[in-house]
């Protein structure tokens, strides 16, 4: 914490229109190196302010998160749009996709309350998908936007799965969700 941080949650600041935060002790802006010998802790600013740095420090893995659930989102009606191309039926293309987006909506709005259950359904799934592309990859599909597509989706989901088990902003955003839900 830095002097201004630390100034903050004294019980000896007050705070001057021209200059800003000044000690009560000395009536002069802080000045001491490291830790100041007349702090006085407010407790109750203490933990708003570790609340706010706390918040503040997940806001990265928030955006971050919201971007990649849409990029996931946009990413499977498009699949769903070139399937229904080729198979060219429109009653199926709208029913999988509302289904899709239900299931994947409900599941990313889970995780990002900080649901645990929603997160481990989601990394199974994905690891799932990844694989069954992987097979699929094998010789099922011809094509070149086929073989684009697929290879596409496999590479998404093997970055989802990474993102919720090691990106840093992620999990610091999930663990912050499922503490203050």
């Amino acid at each position: 914490m830095g002097k201004n941080e630390l100034c903050k949650t004294c019980n000896n600041k007050t705070v001057d229109m021209k200059t800003g935060l000044i000690c009560k002790l000395t009536n002069s802006v802080p000045d001491y190196e490291g830790k100041c010998v007349d702090y006085s802790v407010n407790q109750t600013l203490k933990e708003k302010y570790d609340k706010e740095v706390e918040y503040s420090n997940c806001l990265k893995g928030r955006k971050i998160t919201v971007a990649l659930f849409v990029c996931v989102l946009f990413f499977d009606l498009l699949c769903k749009f070139v399937m229904f191309d080729i198979h060219n039926d429109m009653g199926k293309f709208v029913t999988q996709s509302i289904v899709s987006l239900l299931i994947h909506g409900g599941l990313f709005y889970a995780i990002f309350k900080g649901l645990k259950w929603a997160k481990s359904i989601v990394i199974f799934l994905y690891v799932i998908g990844a694989i069954i592309g992987l097979f699929l990859g094998l010789g099922l599909f011809s094509g070149l936007l086929s073989f684009a597509i697929l290879f596409t989706y496999v590479g998404l989901n093997g970055y989802v799965v990474y993102f919720l088990v090691g990106n840093e902003h992620f999990l610091r955003f999930f663990d912050y969700q499922n503490k203050n839900r």
